[in-house]
Parts: C-alpha cells; structure tokens; sequence
C-alpha cells in the first residue's frame, strides 16, 4: 500500500491481517516502510486468530452403504477468516440433515473428531455441524 507521507508522518488506515497464528504454526508479522534510500522495519508482532465464529468440515462425508460405518470425521473451529481457533471443550452439535444422526461432541485445539456415524435409510444424506 503507497500512502502520502504529511508532515513526516504515513498514515496507512486500511491495512487488514487475516491470516493467523494457530496451533503449532508459528510467525510474525512486520512492515517495512520505504522510499528512495530509506526504509525502516517495525518490530514484530503475532496475530491470533479471532473470536470463534464458524465451523468447517476438514474431512467430507463419502458415500457408504445404509449401515455402514463412515470414517471418522473432523469439524474444524475457526474465526471469521478461515483461521483455526484453538479452544478446547467447546460443545458442537453434528447431526444428519433428518436427525437420524445426532451428537455433541467437545472439541480439542480447535478439532471435533465425530466418530462411528452409521446411517440406516438408503437416500440421499448431508450432516450439519452446528454451536
């Protein structure tokens, strides 16, 4: 991002960082600011993801024959960005699109791992993880 330096001074107001720390990946962010034969780091900070806002299926669903077992299943806890939220014992609810499935269970790092779904009607089936 290019701003207008006034009275010594640049103003960057729009910056965002979406990507963040989470788990055992680890970085730092720093911005270098520069012009023609100048240029300046700042120090060097962590971004942690956000407040935990949604839920996405690391693993999908494939399709097995009525009483078979799927493979277990992880659900991932992340923030508005797609970031994983480390949180532990938060209560996620996976239940089949009829409820012919249904469980809660508590996440570990971030993770829900939904084990053991055995689904007896022969259709066509989606599950919903939901807070």
């Amino acid at each position: 991002t290019t701003v207008i330096c006034r009275g010594g001074v640049a103003v960057f107001s729009d910056l965002a960082i979406t990507l963040a720390q989470t788990g055992t990946r680890s970085f730092r962010v720093q911005f270098l600011a520069s012009q023609i034969g100048l240029s300046v780091f700042s120090s060097s900070f962590k971004v942690q993801p956000g407040k935990y806002v949604e839920l996405r299926f690391d693993d999908q669903p494939g399709d097995v024959v009525a009483g078979q077992t799927q493979p277990d299943l992880q659900v991932a806890i992340t923030d508005a960005f797609g970031n994983l939220v480390v949180a532990n014992f938060v209560q996620v609810n996976i239940s089949s699109f009829d409820r012919e499935f249904e469980v809660i269970v508590s996440s570990v790092q971030g993770i829900v791992v939904v084990p053991r779904i055995v689904l007896y009607q022969a259709r066509q089936q989606s599950l919903i993880a939901s807070f």
